[in-house]
């Protein structure tokens, strides 16, 4: 039997959430008792409100008002009758005979529902997301849906949503958050803080399982881990031990000693995509070394590499990997020409290329020897190309010419010398992937403080902007490219570590696209020193190693600068 309504309509549970109201009588007035579309007898009911005839309606259809002042007989209005709710808590309510009137919901498909007399897609409106009922508001944030549930559609400024609750909406601001600086996740370490989305300040790394202290080693990164290896210690020597540190976990691993290639310092290393190369160098008591060797972090493994072929071995020399051909470039450094050990040295000239199975000779670089001198590349596919520039002579005089090879037509050219710096040797610089940028060095009877960028495609020299007030001109520094600085950190003022040398502990930036300068925080910075490393991890400059005035250093430190 149907049920009397106070000011609520009660639906049947076995309707559709669609069918709301549609067999509601629109009497205003008349018989309590609508007759029911399909032909069917009404019968009056007792208990009707007060005055109203106990006859059946003859003017009402179930969804509104008549069509044309005709009765429905039972056929789908299909849309012409206009809604006309029931008088509250008058007239009793008939389901409507299923299947044939059609109401504002009947258009509903696949994930709609119907609400309020309308449809919409509750798996994607935030308005009636899952429900007819619209998101609850989260804190700093625009809401969205998503399978019918409710998510972070935006952040609002540097708030972000780092525990994917959406309750509490984006809830961390990462313009000073310690543990989320900057990005979820990216915490700062020790006494930094985090200033506009920035961890300032330097945070040291862990010495526990590092290399022992040592300078003029090499360092990689390998898009997760920095590998140390090799170098020179005031106590005992060229080295062949070395570690890697995971900066995640602020670890290190010891590499093993295993078919570990020699001692050494002044060598190559550089990073292939999968593992660590290493070739010559020099070891005391042996002389100029030409073997090569890989290592493989993941394995660790160290693989002999194929020496037939390799050039008279060398240091301090200039070196990059080519990743477009995948092999070592070499050019110039310190040797003996493949004489004994006592032979009296002498600067290459010569340049060669490594694929890791067969050594070859390039193309005569076209430039006098010299050693001390840095290589870069810069570049992509046919575009590609190794670049040196300045170095030192045997006689300690320095150079300020400087050479670019095109490893696929074999072919060097000559820089231009317009608009060049002035000569050097133990030069800064990096490659920012279309440029090489040069800064600071040895002049041969002082250190500079200048520097320029040089574009090969345009064969270009641009001079860099003057350096912060209190930068000091330096030489034996490490310097890495952030994507849109060039970072300088440490140096000393003498390179030859003479009475009175200076070593520095302070860093600066320089931007490219500005031709402009910057300090970087010094705060809780490593201590003074030269001739160490640093690699750039994608978020952060580590340095590590290197020597002060009287000892080696076995200490590291890291920096978002």
């Amino acid at each position: 039997m149907p049920y009397r309504l106070g000011c609520t309509l009660l639906v049947f549970a076995a309707l559709p959430a669609c069918s709301l109201a549609r067999g509601v009588i629109g009497s205003n007035g008349g018989a309590d008792m609508a007759a029911i579309d399909g032909g069917g007898t009404d019968a009056p009911i007792t208990g009707h409100d007060a005055g109203d005839a106990q006859v059946p309606d003859v003017g009402t259809v179930d969804m509104g008002s008549l069509d044309g002042g005709t009765r429905d007989g039972g056929a789908a209005d299909m849309g012409t009758d206009t809604f006309v709710p029931p008088d509250m808590g008058t007239d009793m309510f008939v389901p409507p005979d299923m299947g044939t009137d059609m109401g504002p919901c009947a258009a509903c498909t696949g994930t709609q529902m119907c609400c309020s007399l309308m449809c919409f897609d509750t798996t994607s409106d935030p308005s009636h997301c899952g429900s007819c009922s619209a998101c609850a508001a989260a804190p700093n944030a625009t809401s969205g849906c998503v399978a019918s549930a409710c998510t972070i559609a935006v952040c609002s400024g540097s708030f972000r949503d780092c525990n994917a609750t959406y309750a509490d909406g984006c809830e961390v601001d990462t313009s000073s958050s310690f543990a989320n600086c900057g990005a979820c996740g990216h915490s700062c370490r020790g006494m930094q803080t985090c200033t506009a989305g920035r961890c300032v300040g330097w945070a040291p790394i862990t010495a526990t399982g590092a290399p022992s202290a040592r300078s003029q080693h090499t360092a990689v990164w390998t898009g997760t881990q920095m590998i140390v290896w090799g170098g020179t210690s005031m106590m005992t020597g060229e080295l062949n031990t070395g570690g890697v540190y995971d900066p995640a976990t602020d670890t290190w691993t010891a590499t093993t000693m295993t078919n570990a290639p020699a001692a050494r310092r002044g060598h190559a290393a550089v990073w292939t995509g999968t593992q660590m190369v290493v070739w010559s160098g020099y070891e005391g008591g042996v002389g100029w070394l030409t073997d090569a060797a890989s290592y493989d972090p993941v394995a660790d493994t160290w693989t002999t590499l194929p020496m037939a072929g390799a050039p008279a071995g060398r240091s301090r020399f200039a070196y990059a990997w080519d990743t477009a051909q995948s092999e070592l470039l070499v050019y110039g450094g310190w040797t003996n020409t493949g004489g004994p050990p006592g032979f009296t040295p002498m600067l290459a000239m010569d340049a060669a290329h490594f694929d890791l199975a067969t050594w070859g000779a390039t193309s005569a670089p076209g430039l006098g020897a010299r050693y001390y001198v840095p290589g870069f590349m810069t570049g992509s596919g046919a575009a590609t190309r190794f670049l040196v520039w300045g170095g030192e002579q045997a006689n300690g005089g320095t150079l300020q010419t400087g050479a670019r090879y095109d490893p696929a037509m074999n072919t060097w050219s000559n820089m231009t010398n317009t608009a060049r710096p002035s000569s050097r040797s133990r030069h800064m610089g990096v490659s920012t992937g279309t440029t090489m940028i040069v800064w600071g060095g040895w002049s041969g009877t002082a250190v500079r403080g200048d520097g320029a960028l040089y574009d090969p495609v345009g064969d270009t020299w641009t001079a860099l902007a003057a350096t912060p007030a209190g930068f000091m001109p330096r030489s034996v520094a490490t310097a890495v490219w952030t994507g849109t600085e060039m970072v300088v950190f440490g140096g000393a003022d003498d390179p030859t570590y003479g009475f009175g040398t200076n070593f520095f502990d302070d860093a600066a930036a320089y931007a490219s696209a500005g031709n402009a300068w910057r300090s970087v925080s010094g705060a809780n910075a490593p201590s003074v020193r030269a001739d160490h490393t640093a690699v750039w991890t994608g978020t952060e400059m580590i340095v590590w190693g290197g020597r002060n005035a009287t000892a080696d250093l076995g200490d590291g430190a890291r920096i978002t600068p």
